[in-house]
């Protein structure tokens, strides 16, 4: 395939179905850490229930039907936050809020 500047490229498609990764959690495991906008979040189990630390502050989550909901806490603010973990086990889609009004993931 020659591009719009007269240059040769070698197309290749292949399945999704066909993709692997390599390093990958296994779907639904949320326990570890995880990259985000605010920085490293990490997630562990205590008790049946989730903790989630991150630079300044920290969240308490409850499980129900593979999603963390709970609350985040920095200093004297807080707020209600949801996670969950996209079906490729390779990413932690959330949401926060700073009332008690519904969150939704979209």
């Amino acid at each position: 395939m020659t591009d719009q500047w007269g240059t040769t490229r070698i197309g290749l498609e292949i399945p999704l179905v066909e993709l692997t990764f390599k390093n990958v959690q296994k779907e639904g495991t949320i326990e570890g850490v995880w990259e985000s906008s605010f920085g490293r979040l990490e997630l562990r189990q205590e008790n049946g229930d989730w903790v989630g630390t991150y630079p300044n502050g920290r969240c308490e989550l409850k499980e129900r039907d593979g999603v963390l909901e709970g609350r985040w806490f920095e200093g004297a603010r807080s707020g209600r936050c949801r996670f969950k973990i996209t079906r490729c086990g390779r990413f932690l889609q959330g949401t926060y809020g700073r009332s008690d009004g519904p969150l939704r993931l979209t």
